[in-house]
């Protein structure tokens, strides 16, 4: 097994990564892009490989970062969603746009634990 550390991954903020994934495949993929260049954050959607432990969903993991000026480490979050894999295309759009979501919410949470500044994460949505 090789093992690739996270932070030698080359995101630029608002970079919208995804492995074992077809943007093609999902409804949303101009809206998880948007929000991560008006966020500033760093996604990295991954579709896992297949589990002999869930021989009908999928698993996909979702990482959100950032680099908080004036702080001298990234932060990271991640969230992952467990989906049927018969679920039709709007219905699973809207479920790993919601891991998303899920994922920069965290980000938020621990940028204002680590630095005490609130980054205002989807300000947009609301």
């Amino acid at each position: 097994m090789r093992v690739v550390s996270i932070e030698k991954t080359a995101f630029t903020a608002g970079d919208v990564e995804l492995k074992r994934l077809n943007p093609d495949n999902f409804n949303n993929y101009e809206k998880i892009q948007k929000l991560a260049k008006e966020d500033n954050v760093d996604l990295w959607v991954c579709k896992n490989a297949e589990s002999k432990y869930l021989p009908q969903h999928d698993s996909y993991i979702v990482l959100a970062k950032q680099k908080p000026k004036d702080y001298k480490n990234t932060i990271f979050s991640t969230k992952c969603a467990i989906i049927d894999k018969k679920t039709a295309i709007p219905e699973f759009s809207e479920k790993i746009y919601n891991t998303v979501i899920k994922a920069v919410e965290s980000l938020g949470e621990k940028i204002v634990e680590a630095t005490g500044k609130n980054p205002n994460f989807l300000k947009n949505l609301k």
